[in-house]
């Protein structure tokens, strides 16, 4: 019999335990909730704007705004990036289509339009054209580059040149020939050092036969590279707030009319 009361027993033990733990839930659950209640009023007492801020912030935003309005109330920062902008497209047509020196004017013309975008900030300090100016083209490093691939540079061009050799050149001349080169460069023009020993140790490369990998690619890969870099700097110099100077311009009438007076009379 006591066997049997047993398992009855512990029931009514466990259902004894759950219904008095019952109120603490209960309680706990009401407190869950008032906190929760309690956080949703504190994120709706929030400041959030209305809709219409947001939408006015959406619109100063965009590009339209930014050709329109500007902060300094400078036409340049304005219309004229719009106008740069144009200019760039126009110079992408002329280089494209009509074939006017594409290789380096491309870039040129694209960066162009890219320096001109108002509120992207690509040619202000921390974007990339801006550094790509400053690091290549203050300090002179692109340059040097190219004149450096210029001296390991033979088109197939030229190599199609027939020109009359006056006499054998050894390996040890051509060789002989960038080191002297440079040499006196050092006694007798030290500062013209960085432009003709760049230009002397690309010939060196080519000549000396044992660092054909190098030479490749300083004559390939690695001037194009320092060509597009240039032509991205180079274009940052187009922005609407440096080119549409009156001094700028001026300088651009007074050539045009150069150029005019000079190509009838030869």
């Amino acid at each position: 019999m006591s066997q049997k009361l047993t398992p009855i027993l512990f029931l009514f033990l466990l259902i004894f335990s759950f219904s008095s733990l019952l109120p603490a839930i209960s309680a706990e659950s009401v407190i869950n909730k008032a906190d929760s209640a309690e956080q949703s009023q504190c994120v709706n007492n929030q400041n959030i704007p209305p809709i219409k801020n947001l939408f006015e912030n959406l619109a100063k935003s965009t590009g339209i705004a930014g050709f329109i309005n500007n902060d300094q109330n400078v036409w340049t920062d304005g219309p004229g990036r719009l106008v740069m902008i144009l200019i760039g497209f126009g110079l992408l047509y002329l280089r494209i289509a009509k074939r006017f020196e594409p290789l380096l004017l491309v870039t040129i013309s694209f960066s162009c339009i890219l320096s001109n975008i108002p509120q992207a900030g690509i040619n202000e300090p921390g974007g990339i054209i801006y550094y790509i100016y400053e690091i290549g083209i203050r300090t002179g490093v692109f340059p040097l580059i190219i004149f450096m691939g210029v001296g390991a540079l033979t088109t197939p061009e030229e190599i199609k040149i027939r020109m009359q050799q006056l006499r054998p050149v050894s390996r040890n001349e051509k060789i002989i020939f960038p080191l002297t080169t440079l040499t006196l460069c050092i006694i007798l023009l030290p500062s013209a050092a960085p432009l003709i020993g760049f230009f002397m140790f690309g010939n060196l490369m080519k000549e000396c036969g044992v660092v054909d990998r190098l030479s490749f690619t300083v004559r390939s890969s690695l001037i194009n590279i320092t060509t597009i870099f240039l032509g991205l700097g180079v274009g940052s110099k187009l922005s609407a707030a440096q080119f549409l100077t009156i001094e700028t311009l001026g300088i651009l009438v007074l050539g045009i009319i150069a150029f005019s007076m000079g190509h009838p009379a030869g």
